[in-house]
């Protein structure tokens, strides 16, 4: 019933199930799914689903990643919703659940989410080793990095921007060229997902290749560059001094983890392309998808003008 689009009327017959057999651990699952996936269609709310899954995980719960009876998946969205409703509320915990777990749920396997974040301040919370107070101040101070940038920015402009800020605090010790393998080690350092991501993996359902190839057009190029000299004066603004791995951090821990792994990839490639870096360094994202379905020619270059 629940599958073809009447999940209100598959409510009460979970809860009928649940009454009559209370080890079925399917059935709790189920009603989780009504209160997660389905929300808004039902009257089941994302706390009653998280106690659903929770209490699911306790019983013979199988799934691909388990052949012992622990749903892997289900016992880590558990976690994390209730390290977010301890950590920042039942409102914060419920849009994690609804919209941000729910949505990206399709591509990405309940293992593979992180614990969630607000601030690398929160991380020794979740039992995590903690950061500096140098590196949690210089990724606190880009909480406004969203603010000035705007919400309503196409992802391929993000991106860019994230790309830009990641290479340009590469070489902020003045070396020749970026350390790659720095890059890599900032990134596998954080273990956790941001409350507030500036770039969401949610964000891709919106994304559709650009009919012009704007990321070269010199108005974007000027702004994204100041915007980015703007985010690594904050970083340094209190740290002058900050280990260039640990700013890296401090900026990485915006972007989930799927984005880091993007990000950090466009970066490392044109390291390892023998670019020569400036302050700032400029890497726009082209496009997004297959190179051939754009039918645009890449922007290659721009003068030192």
């Amino acid at each position: 019933m629940a599958n073809r689009g009447n999940p209100a009327e598959a409510v009460p017959l979970f809860r009928q199930a649940i009454t009559l057999f209370p080890e079925n651990a399917n059935a709790h699952v189920c009603l989780g799914q009504m209160g997660i996936n389905r929300s808004g269609l039902t009257e089941v709310t994302a706390m009653e689903a998280l106690q659903a899954w929770k209490t699911a995980t306790t019983l013979v719960d199988y799934c691909k990643h388990s052949t012992r009876g622990r749903c892997a998946c289900r016992c880590n969205v558990v976690s994390i919703g209730e390290n977010i409703r301890s950590l920042y509320g039942e409102k914060q915990a419920t849009y994690w659940l609804t919209k941000r777990y729910a949505r990206m749920s399709g591509y990405k396997e309940g293992t593979e989410f992180s614990p969630v974040a607000s601030t690398p301040r929160d991380i020794a919370k979740l039992g995590m080793a903690p950061w500096s107070e140098a590196a949690v101040s210089a990724s606190e101070a880009l909480s406004s990095l969203e603010a000035r940038f705007g919400r309503n920015v196409p992802i391929e402009v993000k991106v860019t921007l994230a790309a830009t800020i990641l290479a340009s605090l590469s070489v902020l010790d003045d070396r020749d060229v970026g350390d790659a393998a720095m890059i890599k080690r900032a990134k596998d350092r954080i273990t956790t997902e941001p409350l507030a991501p500036f770039i969401g993996d949610d964000e891709w359902e919106n994304v559709a290749p650009p009919r012009t190839n704007f990321l070269g057009e010199r108005e974007t190029i000027i702004e994204t560059m100041e915007t980015a000299l703007f985010a690594v004066r904050l970083i340094l603004a209190d740290a002058p001094d900050l280990d260039p791995e640990e700013a890296i951090m401090a900026f990485l821990f915006h972007l989930d983890s799927r984005f880091r792994d993007g990000v950090t990839t466009m970066v490392i490639q044109k390291i390892e392309n023998d670019w020569k870096p400036d302050s700032l360094v400029y890497v726009p994202a082209f496009y997004i998808g297959d190179p051939a379905e754009l039918g645009v020619e890449p922007w290659r270059g721009h003068s030192q003008d």
